[in-house]
Formats: C-alpha cells, structure tokens, sequence
C-alpha cells in the first residue's frame, strides 16, 4: 500500500523568458514509511502573476498620489509666490542679463508645478491635458537631441564612447501628450546611458501593429536582478543612491498608464535591459492645437480677489492692476462675504482652500448676491476638480496655481466676454 504525502510547493522562474512556475512536489511512501517516488505538478502563473504585480503597482501610485494630493496646496502656493514675483519683475523690462536669469527661475518654477501635477495624476483615472495624434518616431529624435549633451558630451569627457542608434519604422501616429512622452523616453534613456560606464549601444526602435504604436530602448548595460527589475516601477525605489529621488521610473509609469499604454521591462545581470512601450494608435482625435497665442489685456474690469495667503493676494492684485483692472483684495472668504453683499462686480477671483469660509461658498454666495458676476478659482487644487462639480457649483474659469502673467490674461479676457453677453443678456 502506498500513501500520498501533502504537497510542496515551490515557485521556478525561467532563466529564459519571464515565466513563472508553481512546482507541486507529492512525496509517494510505501507501507513502511518510505518514500519511493515524487509526483510532480507543475502550473504556468505568469498571467496571474502578472496581474498581481500590475494591480499592486497600480495601488502603490494611487498611494502615492493621494499622499501628494495632500501637499499640493502648499506646493503650488510657494511656486505661485516664485513665478508670480518673477512676472512682476519681468514686467518692469529688467536689463537682457537679468531677463535672463528670471525667465530661468520661472522655467524652473513652471516644471516644479509640472512634476506635482503628475505625481497628483497617479490617483486619477483619466487625464487632464488634450490627447492628441502625435509623431513617436519624431518623439524618439527629439529625446535624443534633449540627451545629447550626457550621451555624447559628458561621455566623451569621461573617455567613453556611447552611440544612440534610432531605427524608426513606425509610420503611424499615436494618442497621446508630446510633452509628456519626451519625458519618458528622456527619462528611460538617461537610466539606460548610465547604465553603461564603460560606453555601448543604445538602440531606439519604432513598429506597430493595427492597434499599437510601440518603441524599445535596449541598451548594453550592467542589466539588473529580478528583485531589482521586479521594483524598478515603486515610488521613491532606487538604487543610485540618495542622490536620486526614486521617482523617475514611478512618472514614466503613471505617464504610461494614463496615455492607456503598457510599458515592460526586460533584463538580466550583465546582459543589458530592454524597455518596451507600447501606446494607442490616433483614432478620431482632434488635430493638434495651434500654438497659444498671448491674449491682448480685456476691458478694465472690477475685480474682487479672495485669499486666505495675503502674499498671494496682494501679488494677484499688482498682476491685475498692470492691465489696467480696478482690483480689491479680501484677506479671507468672510471678508470676501462682506465685501460681495455691499460692492458691485464684474469678476471674483477666489482661493479654493481657505478656513471658515471656502472658495466654494464665496462663490455660491457671489452668484445669489449678483447673479450677473463672473467667477473664478484661483487653486493649487486643478487637477483634482472635475468639470461636472465646477459646472454644478457655478465656477467660469479654473487658474491653477502657479499661474503666468500670459495664462492669467487670457482667462481674464474669457471672463471679460462671458460679463459682457450676460450683460446683454440681462438688458433684453
């Protein structure tokens, strides 16, 4: 007679492909106890697996952009205050030396409120930027041309030869953000150029099928581990060091993810590592917008600003008045209360987050107060606002935080048009 012992079981991993095994070992005893032979089961888990290293990954940044949304309110107040000093002092027609330096501070400002805006877009399921067809082929050269300088420059400093080799057959356009999906592959070929000290390869190629538009960066690299492949996608994970934030590889991950895309990793010790993207194909999308034009200053407006910060207050103020605007400034949403039941207004500029009484409530008081004014947020909180709750509670225009003196124009020249037809409206 003989008895089947309970299982165990042990999980393989190719060391050929990403496959992924659970191995059932039975032990198989006779009648005096001794094993005699094993009986083996083994059961391919790599979709589920996978599954489950998406489905964390994906609650890892929901986390971590719960955890940002958190602190965005501060953060795009302190960029507002830098960008919103640096436009007052460009306003004053500073000498070609200065102009210089505070356009860098305010490019630096503008990306600060970029980098926050992604990591709040982790918690969200759709984005709030237009998608649009966009060339990958002419995306892949463009991140080669931002890279240059640490490629071929510094490389070539340090007595090292790196060579980016673009094979582009794609021909079709892909759904997506221009912007943001330089950043990615900026992103994935800087890791993959320090990936080689010595120098190497870096090969970029394009392809498609009918439904995707797909690119991979294969380098010749030290490669990784599993472990380290494994978490190359969490926040804050690195391995370069404290000098690195760990945050690189989680934003090109969110960026993915929102374009509707997937993105994997494949490498080894030793053997380099090889990124692949893929993203939609462009179906019936609007063509790209035209180029932002700067909106001339609208007709001197009453305007009544509303925020808790009196820094930012006053600054929204001195912007304001450049065009000519008569602008008063309630330090609160109770002042702003006061101020809306006993003053007549054509616009109200109001903070989101203030204590006691809230953006929404001036707001909602505004309109029952008179019902012919414009309304404004003025928030660090853009992203996280959905068109059906402003449409619902009565608000005609978004600024986010940090704003400039070209944006906050051309939302004050829409506000100026929309007083003008309910003025009219009004008169019939």
């Amino acid at each position: 007679m003989v008895a089947l012992r309970t299982a165990s079981e042990v999980e393989v991993r190719s060391t050929v492909n990403s496959e992924v095994y659970v191995a059932s070992l039975f032990p198989i005893q006779n009648e005096d106890g001794e094993v005699v032979d094993l009986v083996e089961f083994a059961k391919d888990v790599t979709l589920s697996r996978d599954l489950q290293d998406k489905l964390l990954q994906t609650e890892r940044l929901r986390a971590l952009g719960e955890m940002a949304s958190g602190t965005a309110h501060e953060f795009n107040n302190t960029l507002a205050g830098v960008l919103g000093q640096v436009e007052l002092l460009l306003a004053t027609e500073p000498d070609a030396h200065m102009e210089r330096g505070l356009r860098l501070i305010a490019q630096a400002a503008s990306d600060g409120a970029a980098t926050v805006r992604r990591i709040q877009n982790f918690s969200k399921t759709s984005r709030g930027e237009e998608v649009v067809p966009a060339d990958l082929n002419q995306i892949v050269l463009d991140a080669v041309e931002v890279c240059a300088p640490r490629w071929k420059d510094q490389s070539e400093r340090d007595g090292v030869t790196v060579l980016i080799r673009p094979e582009l057959r794609a021909s079709s356009q892909v759904a997506g953000v221009p912007s943001e999906l330089r950043e990615v592959l900026v992103n994935i070929l800087l890791n993959a150029i320090e990936a080689m000290p010595a120098g190497g390869t870096v090969a970029m190629r394009t392809g498609e099928n009918t439904r995707w538009v797909w690119v991979s960066i294969t380098d010749q690299g030290v490669g990784m581990t599993n472990e380290v492949r494994r978490h190359i996608f969490d926040p804050f994970y690195t391995t370069k060091g404290l000098a690195n934030s760990g945050l690189g590889m989680s934003v090109v991950y969110g960026i993915i993810k929102l374009h509707r895309g997937d993105i994997k990793v494949s490498s080894e010790e030793g053997q380099g590592t090889t990124v692949t993207i893929r993203l939609p194909k462009a179906r019936n999308l609007p063509a790209k917008p035209q180029p932002v034009i700067e909106a001339e200053p609208a007709r001197p407006l009453r305007m009544l600003v509303a925020d808790d910060d009196a820094r930012l207050a006053d600054m929204l103020q001195q912007m304001l008045s450049l065009d000519g605007h008569e602008v008063t400034v309630c330090h609160g949403g109770a002042a702003a209360l006061e101020e809306l039941a006993a003053t007549p207004y054509d616009v109200v500029l109001t903070d989101l987050g203030m204590p006691e009484v809230s953006g929404w409530d001036v707001i909602g008081a505004a309109r029952k107060l008179q019902p012919g004014i414009c309304t404004g947020l003025v928030t660090g909180w853009g992203v996280q606002l959905e068109d059906v709750e402003l449409n619902s509670k009565g608000v005609d225009a978004v600024i986010p935080k940090p704003y400039s003196m070209i944006a906050l124009r051309a939302t004050v020249a829409q506000l100026s048009e929309l007083r003008q037809s309910r003025a009219v409206v009004a008169l019939a």
